[in-house]
């Protein structure tokens, strides 16, 4: 097994009432979660981008 210094995260996660595994299993949930987005943020920011230059448009149309 493995040895893995902490650097005190324990102690910080304790200020919350958590440990290393609830740290770990929430991080595997959000890497889940970011794995099945079909479109990553800077996409939608594209797309937030176009529909207010569309909107400006019309509005001096």
């Amino acid at each position: 097994m493995r040895t893995v210094r902490l650097h005190g995260r324990e102690e910080r996660l304790a200020e919350y009432d958590k440990t290393i595994t609830n740290a770990t299993e929430f991080y595997i949930g959000h890497l889940e979660r970011v794995r099945r987005c079909k479109i990553t943020i800077a996409g939608r920011a594209v797309e937030l981008l176009d529909a207010k230059r569309k909107m400006a448009d019309l509005r001096f149309t």
